[in-house]
């Protein structure tokens, strides 16, 4: 069986979510608050589309991102100091994790209580 570009690229993306999901089970199971990553697979891949609508492509990133939005809610990137972070890091791969901690703790807090973590 063969695919177009098309075709494969429209695989990969649909996949996207599951190695996102994947590597967070491996490396940070915490951010799942107690979920079972298959109860939370349309949440990530929801994320994952709005992290691509940013821009964010490089795996690091989507991962930081999808990270925020457990953590935050899922329409964390909507306050401004977290807008600007996504929009300083897109034009460096990897570099969302960076802008992120050069968000202020206060601001966290602040974010995760206006929006509560539990919008996914």
């Amino acid at each position: 069986m063969a695919f177009d570009a098309k075709q494969f690229e429209a695989m990969v993306e649909a996949g996207e979510a599951d190695l996102v999901v994947t590597h967070l089970t491996l490396s940070n199971p915490r951010c799942f608050d107690g979920a079972r990553p298959a109860e939370i697979h349309g949440f990530i891949d929801e994320q994952v589309r709005r992290a691509h609508a940013h821009g964010i492509e490089d795996a690091r990133s989507l991962e930081t991102y999808c990270v925020a939005a457990l953590a935050l809610g899922a329409r964390f990137d909507e306050q401004p100091e977290f807008a600007f972070a996504i929009t300083q890091a897109v034009p460096v791969p990897g570099s969302l994790v960076e802008r992120f901690a050069d968000i202020p703790d206060q601001t966290w807090r602040q974010v995760k209580a206006s929006l509560g973590s539990g919008d996914s």
